[in-house]
């Protein structure tokens, strides 16, 4: 079809010659198949010769590879990009080898139908296939239809080995690694076109006890710091070093990450339903006394006053944070009904609290210390061997709960939690100069929250599952065997009345029908019979004890009711905030793009946009589009260039933080194989590659760095991996934050531990969890210092810590929540839209993607960064 252009003098020349060009590459892959077989059987030269020969000319892109990688390394330049690309074209001049026949036969094909179309039938000179959908007909194609569809080929390539056996057999030893690598090249083809899996990592026991133990740390920062004081809202951070203070300010951000901590807390057993309601209920009567701006939360509270901080600003990557976090609440608050009260999750919480306890005494070396201690661990093993020796038997439950607490009968465990506290009591009075500050802190800290969760769940008993400790306290009557069989019958059935672990949904019921059967078994006590001596005292105990029982299942019932309709209450409050926020002001219609957000003080927009699809804010662009505030096109105009990474396609950002990244993927799944899903994979590997090159931990995200101001506070930007965003300097300072590594948990498991042992040696666990960062700059160093750590704990890290490990341990809880909305299912399918090609060109972009000559050249990629950051330096 280009064969009438080739001579039109309306071209100019340069025009011609790559029409022409084009027209030559159809022949390359038939020329040279007959230049082998000529050079084989024909030609007067060494078969090798001609073997060799043809060989090299589909390894031009190898050579010229080869000298760009030795020409940056002689001129002291990094080669890594260009090394990568060489062994990606070596790779491909071998499939350009085994495919050679299938690809003579292709463009011979080509050739033959567009000759006889143009020439001779002068029909169907329209049709034609693109491209995609070759690629969407190949990839519903089976290993059958591939080996149809090159059976030609491989009929020519046995025709061809014929001839050279019996025309030419010196020939055969050079023509056989092609002639074999032409026989199998169906084969091949089925292999290379399998999609590319990873099989998932697993951890072992011991590993998974470190992020239980991790997770409990990190839960006690909001623990601590979330109360009245700050009016149930989380302070930005706590610095405790220099100066050890509470910074009472909050954000957007800042608040979904608590909420959902708290959420989190609960499905690790840390709280109970009774405390969580508590918790959530104080943070949302707080949040709706706070002033808003067209629903939108503004940028920054102070936590005392509840009043807004100058400038008064509407941020909308925060406010996109706080909306996803209040439809994954909504979802949890809905579900929460229908879980059982009384829950394993609550004891593995115990151990957890009980495992960091035990961190405390084994950090203690002293040998004066030794014996003391080995009694206080050999204590909290017994403990926990009794906690796990009842995991499938829930009718102990209670009695190991009295036997722990202070007032226990040791039914089941010896000792109790008393017992435990006059030990680390001795231990303290006993030996004063041997703990630090520090040692007694965590000791007062972590013992407290042990004994606290166990009152928790004593009291979860005591108020919505009374007939528990109440049938685990029985009269003496229905201990002994000569009960009047009405009576043992009636007993019998009161038992099977209540439910061993009911959902806080069935306790109303379960109650009601508890009060009916006993009310039968006081019919039934009236008209048995005992021994006169026995007759008064027994039918007194039985009475008392079933009227105690009536007044708490009366109790259990009202506050059963006043939790479900609390959380019906929490949900519709979770629904209210989340309609209410109005994102079409934010929103440029004529870009089809986000604002950074908006100035409530000035009344003017933000000139800069948020427009790469790599951003934090495609988690806002999601739920407003589910809103049907913006439409749906509007994901389709969020940039997304390219670059190669290890010869593997990955998205750019702004900053290259894992921030960036990683934080909508708490709550978005990224699917294997398309465009973000490979993005996330490949940037986790350049980051775990980059630590390995600075020799340092990995993990790099914007964050606090050791630099202060004047009222000595740590100073807070973003940082990244140079070569994956477009910020200038990244290779300037070196910065590793623990966050930015777990948010990679779901992704690289094995890897995470590993790193957060690095971290560990390096002093960054602190009584919350992990330190704010490690500062390995040298500018910002004093001599002879080879890192700073960055003593701070700041709310929205700690809360995408607690996140990510959630996730981890139980199934994705966060994603299947924010999923399951009706609205976010009515755009599910966007973050998983441009799924990626195999031998894709480094120049593609994935189905739905804007070109990346367009999205580099968008006048919206000319913009500032703009991050607030307000009372963070």
């Amino acid at each position: 079809q280009l064969l009438p252009w080739l001579f039109s003098p309306r071209l100019s020349a340069i025009s011609r010659w790559k029409i022409g060009d084009n027209l030559r590459r159809s022949l390359v892959a038939g020329s040279l198949l007959q230049w082998f077989l000529a050079g084989w059987l024909m030609q007067p030269l060494s078969p090798g010769v001609w073997t060799i020969s043809g060989m090299l000319v589909l390894a031009v892109p190898i050579l010229t590879g080869l000298f760009g990688a030795l020409r940056r390394r002689l001129n002291g330049q990094p080669a890594r990009q260009s090394e990568a690309g060489l062994k990606n074209s070596f790779f491909r001049w071998l499939l350009a080898l085994a495919f050679l026949p299938y690809d003579a036969q292709t463009a011979t094909d080509a050739i033959v139908r567009t000759l006889v179309r143009l020439g001779i039938t002068r029909r169907g000179l329209l049709r034609w296939t693109s491209s995609d959908q070759v690629a969407r007909r190949q990839s519903l194609r089976g290993a059958r239809a591939t080996w149809q569809q090159m059976l030609l080929s491989f009929v020519l390539v046995v025709i061809f080995a014929i001839l050279i056996v019996w025309f030419r057999p010196a020939a055969l030893p050079w023509a056989a690694p092609l002639l074999a690598a032409w026989l199998l090249s169906p084969g091949i083809a089925i292999w290379v076109s399998r999609p590319l899996t990873r099989r998932a990592e697993s951890l072992d026991s011991v590993q998974t006890r470190e992020l239980h133990r991790l997770a409990r740390r990190t839960w006690l920062f909001f623990e601590q710091f979330i109360g009245p004081e700050d009016q149930w809202l989380p302070p930005d951070h706590f610095q405790e070093a220099p100066l050890g203070i509470v910074a009472h300010r909050t954000s957007p951000t800042n608040i979904g990450m608590a909420l959902l901590s708290a959420l989190g807390a609960y499905d690790l057993g840390y709280l109970e339903v009774l405390t969580l309601s508590t918790r959530l209920i104080s943070s949302f009567d707080t949040l709706e006394k706070l002033e808003r701006f067209r629903g939108h939360f503004l940028n920054w509270y102070d936590t005392r006053s509840l009043d807004p901080l100058h400038p008064r600003y509407v941020s909308t990557v925060d406010s996109g944070n706080l909306a996803a976090s209040l439809i994954a609440l909504r979802q949890g608050c809905l579900e929460i009904p229908d879980k059982p009260v009384l829950r394993w999750d609550s004891f593995k919480g115990l151990l957890d609290a009980i495992d960091l306890l035990d961190t405390v005494f084994s950090d203690l070396d002293a040998p004066s210390l030794h014996k003391t201690i080995d009694e206080l661990r050999n204590a909290l093993k017994s403990i926990v061997q009794s906690i796990q020796s009842v995991k499938k038997e829930p009718t102990r439950w209670v009695g190991l709960l009295s036997d722990l607490s202070s007032n226990g009968n040791g039914q089941i465990f010896r000792r109790n939690w008393s017992e435990l506290d006059r030990l680390i009591v001795g231990l303290v009075e006993n030996n004063p100069q041997e703990l630090n500050p520090e040692n007694l802190r965590r000791l007062r800290y972590y013992n407290r929250g042990a004994r606290q969760q166990i009152n928790s769940i004593q009291r979860c008993i005591d108020l919505l599952l009374p007939w528990l400790a109440s049938f685990h306290n029985i009269p003496a009557l229905f201990q002994e065997e000569d009960v009047p069989p009405s009576l043992a019958q009636a007993w019998h059935a009161l038992e099977m009345a209540f439910p061993a672990q009911p959902s806080l949904a069935e306790i109303p019921s379960a109650c009601q029908s508890g009060r009916v059967v006993l009310d039968q078994l006081r019919e039934v006590l009236k008209d048995a019979h005992f021994p006169p001596m026995h007759d008064g005292a027994k039918r007194e105990s039985v009475y008392h004890w079933a009227n105690d029982l009536e007044k708490k299942l009366d109790t259990a019932a009202l506050t059963a009711k006043t939790l479900l309709n609390g959380y019906q209450e929490l949900a519709h409050r979770c629904d209210l905030l989340f309609q209410g926020m109005d994102f079409t002001f934010l929103f440029d219609a004529q870009r089809q793009v986000f604002h950074i957000g908006y100035n409530v003080t000035n009344g003017n927009l933000d000139l800069n946009y948020y427009d790469l699809l790599a951003s934090e804010a495609r988690l806002a662009s999601l739920v407003a589009i589910a809103k049907g505030e913006v439409p749906q096109s509007h994901w389709l105009h969020l940039g997304r260039p390219f670059t190669r990474v290890d010869g593997q396609q990955a998205l750019i950002s702004w900053s290259a933080t894992m921030f960036e990244y990683l934080m909508p993927h708490l709550m978005v799944s990224s699917k294997p194989g398309t465009l973000l899903g490979q993005t996330l994979e490949v940037v986790v590997d350049r980051q775990i590659e980059y630590g390995h090159e600075k020799n340092v931990p990995w993990g790099i995200s914007e964050s606090g760095y050791y630099r202060f101001d004047a009222n000595q506070f740590y100073q807070y930007r973003a940082f990244g991996v140079p070569g994956l965003g477009y910020k200038r300097g990244l290779a300037d300072d070196l910065v590793i934050t623990p966050y930015a590594s777990l948010l990679a948990l779901p992704l690289r498991p094995r890897a995470v531990l590993h790193n957060t042992e690095l971290l560990k040696q390096l002093g960054m666990l602190g009584m919350y969890g992990f330190y704010e960062a490690a500062d390995f700059t040298q500018a910002r160093l004093a001599a002879g210092q080879q890192r700073a750590i960055v003593q701070s704990y700041m709310a929205h890290h700690q809360g995408m810590i607690m996140l990510s490990l959630v996730n981890y341990l139980q199934g994705d809880a966060m994603v299947r929540r924010f999923q399951r909305d009706p609205r976010i299912q009515s755009v599910e399918l966007l973050p998983h839209r441009g799924q990626l090609l195999a031998g894709g060109s480094s120049g593609a972009t994935a189905q739905g993607a804007l070109p990346l000559k367009w999205s580099l050249q968008h006048p919206n990629y000319r913009r500032r960064r703009w991050v607030q950051c307000l009372g963070r330096h």
